[in-house]
C-alpha cells in the first residue's frame, strides 16, 4: 500500500479529483484508507492506459479539454508493486 505522504503529495489521491490524479491510483475496496499503485501490474496498466487514450480521443471529438473534466489522468512516478501489507512511497526507506 502506498504511504499517506506519497498519496497526498505524489498521487494527490486525498484533494478533489483533478487531472493531476494518477490515473494508476486504486483505493482498497475494504478500507477507504489503504491506496494501491498499479502502474507496475501490466494487465491493468495496459486497460487504463487504453481507457485514458479512448477518454482523450472522445474529449477531442466532442471539443472538450480532457484536462478541464475531473477525470485523473496523471503519470507521477515509476509505480510501485502493489503489496497489500507494506508501506511504500518516497518517503519510506
Amino acid at each position: 500500500m502506498l504511504s499517506l505522504k506519497q498519496v497526498k503529495n505524489v498521487c494527490h489521491g486525498n484533494a478533489t479529483i483533478s487531472s493531476n490524479h494518477c490515473r494508476y491510483l486504486e483505493r482498497d475496496d475494504f478500507d477507504p484508507n489503504k491506496y494501491y499503485c498499479l502502474k507496475l501490474i501490466s494487465e491493468k496498466r495496459k486497460i487504463i492506459d487504453k481507457r485514458v487514450d479512448e477518454y482523450i480521443a472522445e474529449c477531442k471529438r466532442k471539443n472538450k479539454n480532457p484536462f478541464d473534466q475531473n477525470v485523473p489522468l496523471g503519470n507521477h512516478c515509476q509505480g510501485y508493486i502493489k503489496l497489500k501489507n507494506l508501506v511504500q512511497g518516497y518517503d519510506i526507506k
